[in-house]
C-alpha cells in the first residue's frame, strides 16, 4: 500500500510517504479495492482516514490535510466489521 503514497521526492530524503488524495484513492480503488470506509475530523482539520476492502481484508488509514494531501500511516490485513452492539 505505502507505494500509492510515493512523492517525487528521493526515498533518501526519508520524508513521510504522500501524495493527491483523490490519486491515491482512485488507485488504491483500481488495484487492490480498498475504498473510504470511515473519516474523523481533527481540531486542526486534518482528516483521519480508513480505508478498507471487506472482501480481502486489507485496510489503510492515512492522514488527509486540507490542501489535497493525504500521506500513509499504517496499513495491514485481517479487517473485520463488527455487528452494532458487539462488544470488544
Amino acid at each position: 500500500m505505502a507505494a500509492f503514497f510515493m512523492g517525487t521526492r528521493p526515498a533518501a530524503a526519508q520524508q513521510q510517504m504522500c501524495g493527491e488524495r483523490n490519486k491515491v484513492i482512485d488507485l488504491m480503488k483500481q488495484h487492490s479495492g480498498i475504498e473510504p470506509k470511515g473519516v474523523g475530523q481533527s481540531q486542526e482539520g486534518h482528516l483521519l482516514e480508513l480505508l478498507t476492502n471487506p472482501a480481502t481484508g486489507q485496510w489503510v488509514v492515512m492522514i488527509s490535510f486540507p490542501n489535497g494531501t493525504s500521506c500513509y500511516f499504517n496499513s495491514g490485513d485481517n479487517w473485520k466489521e463488527l455487528k452494532q452492539g458487539h462488544k470488544t
